[in-house]
């Protein structure tokens, strides 16, 4: 498997809870981005979570405000939104990133249909939102296949859309390392 070329992508995280506490300890042990933006609504929280890792920056956003989110996106030029931030921001999250015009990670699940019934949307722009993905391993895992080009696509797609192989051998990395 082709090992992520190093700083490809610019990643702004929702939600600054124990979810993003995980994505973070283990996304800083690669390579794959250039800079995480945690964003939640409260600051202390966003803060604790940018621990020691000079990728790591912080910012205060509410996630229900969809346009505040479009403002962050593209004043930290995001590549990629990863949603950890409760079920009830699956939309706004979605749309911001769908405004933006950025690929969107959703680990929440919350909207899942209303999100699928805007897949001919996404593929019209050739951006890729990747719903339902689960825990925090399956979505540094997915943020690395897609920043190595191993999983790529268009349109609303559940993990279940890509070939599995590639997503288990880099998952039973995280376990071996």
């Amino acid at each position: 498997m082709a090992l992520a070329a190093a700083g490809t992508m610019r990643v702004l995280l929702v939600g600054a809870g124990e979810i993003a506490f995980e994505i973070i300890a283990i996304a800083v042990g690669r390579d794959f981005f250039e800079r995480i933006v945690i964003a939640d609504y409260d600051p202390d929280a966003a803060q604790r979570a940018a621990f020691g890792d000079r990728r790591l920056s912080r910012a205060q956003v509410d996630p229900a405000q969809t346009d505040a989110l479009v403002d962050l996106i593209h004043i930290n030029e995001v590549t990629h939104v990863l949603n950890a931030a409760g079920p009830e921001f699956a939309m706004p999250v979605f749309n911001a990133s769908r405004i933006a015009g950025v690929d969107h990670l959703d680990l929440t699940g919350g909207a899942r249909e209303l999100q699928c019934i805007q897949d001919e949307g996404w593929r019209a722009n050739s951006r890729l939102a990747l719903v339902g993905i689960g825990g925090a391993i399956s979505a540094v895992v997915a943020l690395e296949l897609l920043a190595t080009g191993v999983w790529a696509g268009a349109g609303v797609l559940a993990p279940e859309a890509f070939d599995s192989v590639p997503f288990d051998d880099l998952a039973d990395s995280f376990r071996t390392a």
